[in-house]
């Protein structure tokens, strides 16, 4: 029989859940110099966080919600 996984049992990312959401949302303030939103214009006053940190931080979350513990 399966036993659940507890946050104790992957200290490792329940310690990197919040650092994770910090980060992605410093991304807001940060001028786009490569990519699509470079050159957008308009949307790149909406300060919107990095997509790609955002994701990471969702799988990060995602991780430590299964394993018990959320932010």
């Amino acid at each position: 029989m399966l036993q659940k996984a507890t946050s104790h049992s992957f200290p490792a990312i329940a310690r990197e859940t919040r650092p994770a959401v910090e980060k992605a949302e410093g991304t807001r303030f940060l001028k786009p110099r490569l990519g699509r939103a470079s050159y957008v214009g308009e949307a790149s006053g909406q300060e919107l966080p990095d997509p790609g940190a955002w994701a990471l931080y969702e799988m990060v979350s995602g991780m430590n919600d299964v394993l018990g513990k959320t932010v």
